[in-house]
């Protein structure tokens, strides 16, 4: 059988960012700001490109979320996929809803935040 993806590679990576979204939102929901926040650190493309070395070894641009980040030699921690909209959109969801937990919800707008312990505060624009 042929394979689309060798290990370590997209879908087979260390992060298929969907997924790791989706994390960051169940650690929300059971109330966990604290895990919630570090993974979510974890995917920021920010992040990930914080040094010269971070950058030579993601190789995608800083400021949009890779859909896909490898995992195995010569390729780890290289992102892939970028300009993904489907992995952009599970990340805003994963900041508004799952840590800030600012929901509209028909005509009303919910905010019940799930943020880490270490944060006196927040503030949040909504127009």
């Amino acid at each position: 059988m042929k394979r689309r993806y060798p290990p370590g590679v997209r879908e087979n990576g260390g992060q298929y960012t969907h997924a790791a979204m989706w994390s960051v939102l169940a650690f929300a929901d059971m109330g966990d700001g604290d895990r919630a926040a570090e993974l979510f650190a974890m995917l920021n493309p920010v992040n990930r490109s914080r040094t010269r070395s971070g950058v030579n070894r993601y190789k995608v641009e800083p400021y949009v979320v890779a859909a896909d980040v490898d995992s195995v030699a010569p390729h780890m921690g290289r992102g892939g996929w970028t300009w993904y909209t489907g992995s952009a959109g599970w990340m805003y969801r994963a900041a508004m809803e799952g840590v800030l937990c600012i929901c509209k919800q028909g005509d009303a707008l919910s905010i019940d935040p799930c943020v880490p312990r270490a944060w006196p505060s927040f503030t949040a624009a909504f127009r």
